[in-house]
């Protein structure tokens, strides 16, 4: 996402400075990409996925699978997108999702499909 403000609107004398100040805010709040050490594993996924739809969770030898491509940090939250290769389903879907660690897991708390344009 990007912004373009033209550079009078963030002028320190436009508006006593309120929107330079509340764009600077708003970028301050933004984390860089944390590692991808630091992302749930597919696994970790899978397993918040059925927790989070309640569904029984899958038997060993399951052939779904969860691959997580990419993440970014909104406060303490990861926001992901990946790929769930589910057995029921006959195409993998894309995915955006919202995962919280919490001392020993990872809980999801949203989903939503990516559709191809």
């Amino acid at each position: 996402m990007g912004v373009f403000l033209s550079p009078i609107m963030t002028n320190s004398n436009f508006a006593g400075g309120a929107l330079a100040q509340a764009v600077n805010g708003m970028a301050a709040q933004m984390a860089p990409r944390p590692p991808a050490t630091t992302w749930p594993t597919g696994p970790e996924a899978l397993a918040a996925l059925f927790q989070f739809s309640d569904w029984p969770e899958p038997e060993a030898g399951d052939s779904s699978s969860i691959s997580v491509d990419d993440c970014l940090l909104n406060g303490g939250d990861f926001i992901c997108r990946m790929t769930m290769h589910l057995s029921w389903v006959e195409t993998p879907r894309i995915v955006e999702a919202t995962l919280r660690k919490s001392l020993d897991h990872w809980s999801m708390l949203g989903l939503k499909e990516i559709k191809a344009t």
